[in-house]
């Protein structure tokens, strides 16, 4: 018996001595060693294993205001409690002495997790996004500079979330039917200067809304931002872990190049619909700047490419109260703004019947 209580004391003095060393000085002891006594106060701290009453050094770190948030969120679930030890391990293993000070980034990083986890529930309710943690996590925390974002327009993603439930509403308040298809869905929407602030979260907000519907009739809706700097997409497939797209998609910023509008849009659009890209799928295009005027051959190829594709299109005029020069070009035009939006005119619940 006292062999047994021999042991267990000289590995708790092991254990004490390992955590002193990273506390002290973590730069002169072994890499093994280092990440052992990072584990062990991790967990102390998140009130996992033990008590950290044995190390006076941590009295501030465990009562430090970010520190006393991310033991919170750790005691929430054991996902949680997973993505803050990692979040934490590499920072503890390497600061030693200094993670006092070292941790806000830490914190940031969860609580612009944790918002969009939140508006990621509150836009799909009913799904388990659990397994999308990791993805979702590790897509935020690819770019500091999106995880800042993020932080700096909760009241944009509050925005977002409250034009989807206003479109929502509008569906089922609306007398409109809808005749099942299977289609495919591209949306093209513009993200250049013109595009900051409202039309950009219409256009997020309408993006996400009708790939939500569409997908819940088992329909894959494919997003393609474009601006001066090129094109860059984002899938929801009906069956497929979209979470990180979605991320990925409302973290985008708009506005940051010279405006490109309707005009510039069907050019592109119109190369990859000569590939043959798009053919059987329905179109949506989303801007608000000028419509095309006076381009008699590229309305020519236009409709040649999508009739011969079986290609329907859509123009959405995004934060706007209208863009001339598309009917020629769209299936149909729709004017959405916060307040037509808000106020249920009717022109989401167009759309979505239009798509059906």
């Amino acid at each position: 018996m006292s062999s047994g209580i021999n042991s267990i004391a000289v590995s708790q003095k092991m254990r004490t001595d390992i955590v002193r060393r990273v506390l002290t000085a973590p730069g002169e002891i072994p890499v093994h060693d280092r990440e052992k006594g990072a584990e062990i106060l991790i967990g102390m701290l998140l009130g996992k294993t033990g008590s950290d009453s044995m190390f006076p050094n941590t009295s501030f770190i465990s009562s430090h205001k970010a520190w006393r948030y991310l033991r919170s969120k750790a005691e929430e679930s054991d996902v949680m409690f997973s993505l803050v030890f990692e979040e934490l391990f590499p920072l503890v293993v390497s600061a030693g002495p200094d993670m006092g000070a070292s941790i806000f980034s830490s914190e940031e990083r969860i609580k612009g997790y944790s918002e969009l986890m939140d508006l990621l529930e509150s836009i799909y309710p009913g799904q388990n996004f659990e397994d999308s943690s990791y993805s979702i996590y590790a897509a935020m925390s690819a770019s500091r500079e999106r995880i800042g974002r993020v932080m700096r327009r909760k009241e944009v993603l509050r925005w977002i979330a409250e034009i989807m439930m206003h479109c929502e509403s509008e569906m089922i308040d609306s007398d409109k039917k809808t005749v099942p298809t299977k289609r495919d869905a591209v949306i093209l929407a513009d993200a250049s200067g013109a595009m900051f602030g409202e039309p950009e979260i219409i256009t997020k907000a309408v993006a996400l809304s009708v790939a939500k519907r569409l997908m819940s009739g088992g329909r894959n809706v494919h997003v393609k931002i474009i601006s001066r700097d090129g094109m860059v997409s984002f899938d929801f497939r009906s069956g497929k872990d979209f979470a990180e797209d979605f991320v990925n998609l409302i973290t985008y910023s708009f506005g940051t190049d010279a405006n490109i509008g309707f005009s510039e849009m069907f050019v592109p659009a119109l190369a990859l619909m000569k590939q043959g890209l798009w053919n059987g799928c329905d179109l949506i295009m989303i801007s608000n700047g000028v419509g095309v005027r006076n381009n008699i051959r590229l309305a020519r190829e236009w409709e040649t490419y999508r009739r011969s594709g079986g290609i329907r299109t859509f123009s959405v005029s995004a934060g706007s109260d209208g863009v001339r020069g598309l009917t020629e070009l769209s299936d149909s035009i729709y004017v959405m703004n916060d307040a037509s939006i808000t106020e249920k005119k009717g022109e989401y619940s167009r759309l979505i019947s239009d798509l059906g």
